[in-house]
């Protein structure tokens, strides 16, 4: 079983919370998403919009090889368009009337209700607009 985590950390003072309601996916600047579930999550969006699924992909680790620090370098603009995707993505999930991911496996044990993806999303999506807000990158990666 895979035990992999997609991390998001937002840029800004690592004590400071995300201005978001609490969940379980999120501790001050930090998102903690099991990655099998933002699979689920990236899965889910191809049937929204393919292209912008994989830009949101893309989204979830850095390309530019700076060592330690991981930080995700995309414009305010391109985030900007991530963001209304991910409120499209969150729409979606809200108005489906099936569970997004059903069924318990080895990979994947927990069926979560949809509002959980949707919580997900909102977590990833207050790291973004931390991004916009303070015209700096933020940080992302899997362990």
């Amino acid at each position: 079983m895979s035990n992999l985590t997609q991390v998001f950390v937002a840029p800004g003072k690592e004590n400071l919370s995300l201005n978001i309601p609490p969940s379980p996916w999120h501790y001050e600047r930090w998102v903690n998403i099991p990655s099998r579930y933002w699979e689920v999550i990236i899965d889910y969006s191809k049937s929204i919009d393919l292209e912008l699924s994989e830009k949101l992909n893309m989204s979830s680790f850095s390309n530019k090889n700076d060592g330690e620090f991981d930080y995700v370098y995309i414009c305010p603009e391109e985030l900007n368009f991530l963001l209304d995707f991910i409120e499209k993505i969150m729409l979606s999930i809200e108005k489906s009337k099936k569970l997004i991911h059903s069924k318990s496996t080895d990979e994947m044990p927990d069926v979560y209700e949809n509002i959980e993806y949707i919580r997900m999303l909102e977590a990833v999506s207050a790291v973004f607009r931390e991004s916009v807000n303070q015209r700096l990158p933020y940080r992302a990666w899997i362990e």
